[in-house]
Order: C-alpha cells, then structure tokens, then sequence
C-alpha cells in the first residue's frame, strides 16, 4: 500500500511553511513528493500531439494540440509531421486511435476540449480567416466549434472571427468550463483605442453567444474561468489606469476577480499584486478546500508560485508562495483541484512537479523529470489517474519530444 500524500499545512505541523499576517508564506525548501511515480510509459509508439487539451472519457485519454508527428516503425522512415491529425484518443488497452483534423479545418491551434454529460466532447479552436486575408497562425482569426464522439467530427461550425491581436493562447485564454448547465470560454480580444475587454463564449444547448464586458483597467491579461456558488467567476491579470485616464497607475499587473451576474459582470475586486510585478497563469482551482485562486508572479529573485483561498463574497486567506515555478497548468476533470507546474531541479533540467493547493499550504503529490519546459498535466478516469509529460525517451529512431505517462493512483489514494 503506497503511503498517502504528505501534507504541508500551518498550524502545529509547519515545519517548512513560515506564515506571517504581513508577508507570504513562503516555502523554503524542496520537499519530498508523497509518491515516486513510477518508470514512464510511452502514451504512444506511432503518434505524438502537442498535449494543448487533455480530456479524460472514462477509460480513455483524449489529447489534441498542434503540432502532431507520425512515427514509422525503425529502420522505415523515422518520423514525419502529420498535419492530418488534430490529436489521438489512447483506450485503457494501450491502444492509441489518431483523432482526424475537423472535416474543412484550414488549420487547428489552441484546441480547448470539455466532455459533455452526455459523453461527447466538445471542442473550440481557431483557425486562420482565408475571406479576410488570414494565411498562417496570424491575424485574423476564425473561431470554431464541433463536437467529437470518439474519433469522429459533429457539428463542425464558425463561431465568427476575431479581431487582429485578439489572445488565444492558453498562456493567456482560458480553458472550457461548465456552470449551471452552461459552457464558457473567456479570452482579450485585444482592440486598440477602446476600453479592454473580455470576450465570453457560452454554449447552452448547442447555440452559441458571444459577450462583450469592458472594464475601468487599462491593460487586461490573462483571463481563467471557474465556478464560485453557482456561478461563473473570473480570474484575470490587468493593469489599473488614473482616473479619468487611459494612463497606466503602474507598470506592473494585478490579479483581479469578477462574477457573471444577472445584469452582466460584478465589479472586479482586487485579489494580488502590488503594481510593481508582473503576473500571468492565473488559475481558479475548486476541491474539498474550496476556491483556491494561483497565479504565477515575476520577482527579481525569479518567478513565484503564490495563492490564496477565495470566498464566495471575495474575501481572500493568507497568500502562500513557492519559488521558482515558471509556468503553471491546471488538472483535468475530475482532478481540477490539482496543478502542474515546471520547476528547477538544481542539475539544469526541468522537473515537473503535481501539487494539490490548500487554504493553508499544499501536497507534493508526486514530481518527474521533463526534457522540455511544459508543465506535467493530471488526468484522471474512474479507473486510472495519471501524469501527462512531454519528455525525451530512447526510441529506434530519432524525433522530436515523445509524450509519456506516469502512473499517480499512488499519490491519490487515502
């Protein structure tokens, strides 16, 4: 029997979380995973797909994202870019099945990928808008949807084009969630002589909607979507402007969060930041501790995981810090309590670490090594939960990066 994760909390048992009323709680030292996952295992020996959405379907892995390569068996033509495949379905068996790229698709960058109720997914992308001059992963762009039932394409169709300079990446746009019955989608649309903005998708019943909230900021970054009591919440990075101005007040980024009311977007309060940093990668994360908002802040001494505990009126707990966290992705249902973040591993190489955020500090749930500077990804199904990487493994024939998995039951188990 694995040992069950090792808590690092406040309280009588700090041992390496200092905690103050006036500054961060910062952990000081590298601390020891609950689990050591085990010797990876290849995803697939034929496909690789840019791990940009993750979806777990009972007792199957879903992964789409660009760019996608092909790997013929040794000694018969080594690997080659596939730009027919959109990404690849792998069943409980090991049995990997390529996901063909959307019937018409000119193009299939930043995929975000939700599973419905009813076991389809549904996915949004965009794609270059050939009618108003696009031609590669520029300007401008067309956003569409479809739905995937196994590996083949449904109600492929244009949600409309966005502006030049609009932000889809997932650095910066968010990914699909679910309230009330209803899906959402969030990114900056990045216009130019206006007030920002922030573009929500929603999905509700098969017919999509767009909406447009300007806020009193100056510059808006960075935008997450979660659930707070029922309803929609945002975490956003912006940059507050004078009054009466469209002058920055700073240089720096604050965190900031909203909810989707009735009569349109509450007033955004104020969550981190002191205007002199700047913050990206914020994440909305919802477990038995609640609502944990994360961010990923630039200091002199480096970037800094911090977060803090978000009430349903906006109150927020003591903001807790990891050094050294470069970038940060959230796990996929059911494991959106979890994250993914790329840190120094002290020999030069990057390692991936998954951690379970707390009010009042955090799990190491389990750490791997990583060739490439992507954070791990945690998946779960009723029978497997696993960690997602991007690795270089020994393989007959050289190629790019290989997707691998690790094995983390032993992390979760209780």
């Amino acid at each position: 029997m694995a040992d069950a994760p090792r808590t690092h909390a406040g309280g009588r048992r700090a041992r390496l979380l200092a905690l103050c009323a006036l500054t961060p709680a910062i952990v000081h030292a590298q601390q020891a995973p609950a689990c050591t996952a085990h010797a990876p295992r290849l995803f697939s020996s034929e496909y690789y797909a840019a791990p940009v959405a993750v979806v777990t379907l009972d007792d199957a892995v879903l992964v789409l994202g660009t760019p996608a390569y092909h790997f013929s068996p040794a000694g018969q033509g080594g690997v080659k870019a596939d730009t027919s495949i959109a990404g690849v379905i792998r069943d409980a068996a090991g049995k990997v099945t390529p996901i063909p790229r959307p019937p018409g698709s000119l193009a299939f960058v930043h995929p975000r990928a939700l599973r419905r109720p009813d076991g389809d997914v549904i996915v949004v992308w965009s794609e270059p808008d050939v009618s108003r001059g696009g031609t590669d992963d520029g300007v401008p762009q067309r956003l569409m949807s479809g739905t995937l039932r196994g590996a083949s394409w449904h109600a492929v169709a244009s949600l409309g084009t966005v502006e030049p300079g609009a932000r889809l990446m997932r650095e910066v746009a968010s990914d699909l969630v679910r309230v009330q019955g209803v899906t959402y989608l969030a990114f900056t649309p990045e216009r130019t002589g206006t007030r920002p903005e922030i573009e929500i998708l929603s999905d509700s019943g098969g017919r999509w909607r767009r909406h447009r909230f300007a806020f009193e900021l100056s510059v808006i970054g960075a935008v997450e979507l979660g659930e707070s009591d029922g309803r929609l919440q945002l975490l956003f990075a912006a940059i507050p402007r004078a009054a009466s101005s469209d002058r920055p007040v700073t240089v720096g980024t604050s965190l900031w969060t909203s909810r989707l009311l009735a009569a349109g977007l509450s007033a955004p309060i104020k969550v981190a930041g002191d205007g002199n940093h700047a913050i990206g990668s914020p994440r909305l994360l919802h477990g038995t501790a609640g609502t944990i908002a994360s961010w990923i802040r630039d200091t002199p001494e480096g970037p800094v995981l911090e977060w803090r505990a978000l009430g349903s009126s906006g109150e927020a707990g003591p903001v807790h810090r990891l050094p050294d966290a470069r970038v940060a992705v959230q796990g996929q249902a059911p494991l959106r309590d979890l994250i993914g973040v790329v840190r120094a591993s002290g020999e030069g190489q990057p390692r991936g670490e998954v951690l379970r955020l707390r009010r009042d500090g955090f799990e190491l749930l389990t750490g791997i090594p990583l060739e490439a500077s992507l954070p791990p990804v945690a998946f779960g199904a009723p029978s497997v939960a696993g960690v997602l990487g991007v690795a270089s493994v020994p393989t007959p024939d050289p190629g790019p990066f290989r997707l691998v998995a690790y094995d983390l039951r032993c992390a979760l188990r209780r």
